[in-house]
């Protein structure tokens, strides 16, 4: 697009130079007739007048048509004198112009028919000057002027003379239709690229806007992309922490605080080991996060498998039964997905613990032919669950972009005393194929 600009502003300056050109070639070319055919008349002594009236004659010539010119000139705002396609000063001085000129023009002719040369400029500033049929007039008048000087501009035509003029006549008038009609072409023509010209400029003033536009919106697109990367990356390391190190310190002060209330130096041990433990795979999950590894257990297993583990942990440490269950054909699944889906258990489990006051939970892994659906049930004391406060802390809200970023959505169902249940579905892209062996639907007794 910049080259197409400046091809238009190249062309928009040769046009003008051109112009320019044309103009001063014109403007000076009558002068320079004028000085060539006195100079020859002069030295040949060939003038019907005396010199000192030619050259006023030819100074009277040069002069009207230089303060015509020079006025018209100063009129223009575009075209050239040449064309005639502004500039005029209007029609009474313009055809006063041309009856001074085609005078002048005659007594040259008398004072010798050389001049006929000159006279052939009247066509030029007739179709300069004159429009319709003025101009076929003028064209029709000149050539009989130039006939006349090419019949030796005698001052009476005899028979013969008259018909020599007459075929003359025709024969120049002829030739002059021919070149206005060329002229009228090229003056359409030279308007046409003007108009085109003008548009071109039009249209390279908007591409050059357009292009600032761009620019302008190409900054703001990468401002708010790098805006949004930061804040992306910051809602993942943030949900990462949470999932991993927060998780893991809860568990630790849960185990601790149990501890505190053990009587038995075996129960002080068994919640002492058990913090021990959570701040290992704490620690070492944190390590795989930072090394932009997923959860060891999807590593070394699929992801039924996974979720059994890790329930079966969570048993363990927070003393609720738990249970999984498995629906459908296991098939193939993005790891993404599965991170999410494991990750959504790993926080129900949590909240589970913490809050639900259950003594026993469920998760259930369902396959079907389009999605993946992840549901966690407890008997706890369950919750208002449309209530504001429920379901807007972090590790929801994170649980939620996780699956949302995979087309999935997440949603919480529970009632006061009656336990709840949360649900996560990701849809799957193509159809599953059969698992492995050894994979198959099931219940697992609880840990």
């Amino acid at each position: 697009m910049m080259a197409q600009a400046q091809d238009g502003r190249v062309l928009a300056a040769a046009e003008q130079r051109w112009r320019r050109r044309e103009t001063t070639f014109f403007r000076w070319l009558p002068h320079g007739l004028l000085l060539i055919i006195t100079t020859v008349v002069l030295l040949g002594a060939l003038s019907r007048i005396t010199p000192v009236v030619l050259l006023g004659l030819v100074l009277a010539t040069s002069l009207w048509e230089a303060c015509w010119s020079t006025a018209r000139v100063r009129r223009s705002t575009r075209g050239s004198p040449g064309l005639g396609r502004a500039g005029r000063l209007g029609w009474a001085a313009d055809l006063t112009y041309l009856a001074g000129l085609f005078v002048l023009t005659a007594g040259l002719d008398l004072a010798h028919p050389l001049y006929g040369f000159f006279t052939w400029f009247l066509f030029i500033r007739t179709f300069d000057v004159a429009r319709g049929w003025p101009r076929w007039v003028g064209v029709v008048v000149i050539a009989g002027l130039i006939s006349w000087t090419q019949s030796g501009s005698p001052v009476q035509l005899t028979s013969g003379l008259l018909v020599f003029w007459a075929a003359l006549l025709v024969m120049n008038a002829g030739i002059a239709v021919a070149v206005v009609r060329f002229m009228e072409a090229s003056e359409r023509h030279g308007q046409r690229r003007q108009e085109l010209l003008a548009e071109l400029e039009a249209s390279n003033e908007r591409l050059q806007q357009v292009l600032a536009e761009n620019a302008s919106l190409y900054d703001q697109l990468l401002a708010q992309a790098h805006e949004a990367g930061v804040q992306a990356e910051r809602e993942r390391f943030a949900g990462e922490v949470h999932d991993t190190i927060a998780q893991g310190l809860a568990g630790v002060i849960t185990q601790l605080e149990a501890l505190e209330r053990a009587g038995s130096p075996q129960e002080r041990h068994r919640h002492a080991g058990q913090a021990k433990q959570i701040a290992r795979d704490s620690l070492a999950e944190a390590r795989r996060f930072l090394a932009a590894v997923g959860p060891e257990r999807l590593e070394q297993a699929r992801l039924p498998d996974a979720v059994r583990e890790l329930a079966a942990s969570w048993a363990a440490q927070s003393g609720v039964a738990a249970r999984v269950e498995v629906v459908g054909t296991v098939g193939a699944v993005a790891a993404d997905a599965e991170v999410a889906l494991y990750r959504a258990a790993q926080e129900a489990l949590t909240n589970v613990a913490k809050h639900a006051c259950a003594s026993r939970a469920v998760v259930t892994l369902s396959y079907t032919d389009t999605a993946i659906l992840l549901d966690v049930r407890d008997d706890g004391c369950g919750c208002d669950a449309t209530a504001p406060a429920h379901g807007t802390g972090f590790g929801l809200r994170s649980m939620r972009r996780r699956v949302a970023a995979l087309g999935g959505q997440v949603t919480l169902e529970s009632e006061p005393g009656a336990g709840a249940t949360l649900s996560a579905v990701i849809p799957t892209r193509v159809p599953m194929p059969a698992a492995p062996s050894g994979l198959r639907s099931g219940l697992e007794e609880p840990a």
